[in-house]
C-alpha cells in the first residue's frame, strides 16, 4: 500500500535525522550547527521521534541549545516554564520563563555575529517571545494584586 511506503520512508527519514543530529552535536567548533542539532534532538526526545521519549534529556538539550543561541529553544523553555508541564516534571516558574524569554530576544539581536546562521530563524521567534514577556508581566501583576 502507498500509505505503508510513506510511513516506512518517514521512519527512515527520522532515523537518519537522529543519527545525523547526534553526529553534529559531537562536532567541535561549529556552535550554530550544534545549537540547531541540539534543538532538533530536544524535539525528538520530547515527542519520541525516532528515539524513546526522554523528557530530562529534552530539557537538557533545549537548555544547551538556548545558551548556544537558538531562540526556538529559548521559546520552548520559556513557554514550558510559563505553563508548567506535568509529564516533563516542570513546575510553573515565572522567573525562569522570563529568563529564557529575555535570553531568546537577546540572541535574536546578535545579528552580525558568528551566529548569523541562526539569525534568519531566530527572528521568527521575536513576536512569540515578546508575547510571552507580556503574559509574564500580566501574571506577575495579577499575582501581586490578587486579581
Amino acid at each position: 500500500m502507498l500509505s505503508d511506503k510513506i510511513l516506512e520512508r518517514m521512519a527512515q527519514d527520522v532515523s537518519f535525522r537522529v543519527r545525523n543530529n547526534q553526529e553534529l552535536i559531537r562536532t567541535k567548533g561549529n556552535e550554530p550547527i550544534a545549537a540547531v542539532a541540539k534543538y532538533d534532538m530536544a524535539q525528538c526526545y520530547r515527542h519520541g521521534w525516532g528515539v524513546s521519549i526522554n523528557y530530562k534529556e529534552s530539557i537538557k538539550l533545549y537548555d544547551e541549545s538556548a545558551k548556544m543561541g537558538h531562540a526556538g529553544a529559548c521559546y520552548e523553555l520559556a513557554r514550558l516554564y510559563l505553563q508548567g508541564h506535568t509529564l516533563m516534571d516542570i513546575k510553573i516558574d515565572l522567573s525562569l520563563s522570563e529568563y529564557y524569554s529575555k535570553l531568546g530576544l537577546d540572541k535574536c539581536q546578535k545579528i552580525g555575529s558568528d551566529m548569523d546562521f541562526l539569525n534568519y530563524k531566530n527572528s521568527d521567534y521575536v513576536p512569540q517571545l515578546n508575547g510571552l514577556l507580556k503574559t509574564i508581566e500580566f501574571c506577575k501583576w495579577s499575582n501581586q494584586n490578587r486579581f
